[in-house]
């Protein structure tokens, strides 16, 4: 990971939410923390439904 992140590029826990109707979601802190060890960025992409 530090040759990633020393060279310029990042890494990232990715989420993507399909949804159709309000909702959400919750990251477990033992995650947050596994998530921070390994010095990871958090990337979230919510997709509304299409219309049309």
């Amino acid at each position: 990971m530090d040759e990633i992140v020393g060279g310029g590029g990042k890494a990232e826990f990715y989420v993507s939410l399909f949804t159709e109707a309000l909702g959400g979601f919750e990251l477990d802190h033992s995650l947050l923390k596994r998530i921070f060890e390994l010095s990871l960025g958090v990337s979230v992409e919510i997709y509304p439904p299409v219309v049309g």
